[in-house]
């Protein structure tokens, strides 16, 4: 549970670090390209791995944990088997990620 509750503590930082970005954007292209420099040290990358870590951490517990929340009926429908349930969260999760990634990535237009 503490590890769980640490990621609040990430989270917040991560908030933080996204408000003084859009400052920075805020505050035109020479504040813009400083703050990207700041970024590029070793401190700030090791935090956001850390803060990947932290994604992770959550989502797998919530896709471990949504199947058990489901209800055993939705009118004369069964749900899939929780395996199937978490393919599907898995998939879903792969898929948004590299969709995201493609489009930050300048892949995708």
């Amino acid at each position: 549970y503490l590890a769980f509750d640490f990621t609040g503590v990430v989270y917040l930082l991560v908030g933080l670090v996204a408000l003084r970005a859009a400052w920075a954007l805020g505050s035109g292209p020479e504040a813009w390209a400083l703050l990207q420099a700041q970024f590029a040290n070793p401190i700030y990358v090791a935090f956001h791995a850390v803060t990947l870590a932290a994604v992770i951490f959550v989502g797998v517990r919530f896709f471990r944990l949504f199947p058990k929340a489901q209800p055993a009926r939705i009118g004369p429908a069964k749900p899939p088997p929780r395996p199937v349930v978490h393919a599907m969260l898995y998939a879903a999760w792969i898929g948004i990620t590299a969709g995201l990634v493609a489009v930050l990535g300048g892949i995708i237009p």
